[in-house]
């Protein structure tokens, strides 16, 4: 039974499989794709923010299929989020996000607002979820849920 509902997870159903989660991921990519293409760094922080905040309350990561950005930053950043979510929730974790590659230099996000200090980058890694640590990914888990 248990492992039924964790197949009915993966296209949207919450158990006892009678409720079905809209697939969010077009709105959710193009909310990314825009404020990207203008730069517009500080609200993509939020974004990203806010991108966690709603999964957590829907009970599973709301990005079901890969975002189509030109930031790979923020590609891996995403998928990290997808992970951490689909851990806090005990829900199924979207193939893309298994499928993302660790990033090969540290993203921290914020840094394409301002730079930030080696002390703040110190407690910042200290305060990082462990799925994100895994893909190079390092945000405050308290800034992920915050919105």
């Amino acid at each position: 039974m248990a492992l039924t509902l964790k197949v009915l997870q993966e296209p949207g159903f919450e158990e006892p499989a009678t409720k079905q989660i809209p697939d969010r991921s077009d709105d959710i990519a193009r909310a990314f794709q825009q404020t990207l293409a203008t730069e517009d760094y500080e609200y993509a922080l939020r974004l990203v923010s806010e991108y966690a905040a709603e999964s957590l309350e829907a009970g599973q990561p709301l990005l079901r299929k890969a975002p189509e950005l030109g930031d790979k930053q923020y590609i891996v950043a995403l998928a990290a989020l997808t992970r951490w979510v689909a851990a806090k929730t005990q829900s199924v974790t979207p193939s893309w996000a298994l499928n993302v590659s660790p990033s090969a230099q540290p993203v921290f996000l914020s840094d394409k607002i301002y730079p930030v200090g080696k002390r703040m980058k110190a407690l910042i890694r200290a305060e990082t979820p462990a799925e994100l640590k895994r893909l190079n990914v390092w945000m405050r888990e308290r800034s992920l849920a915050t919105v």
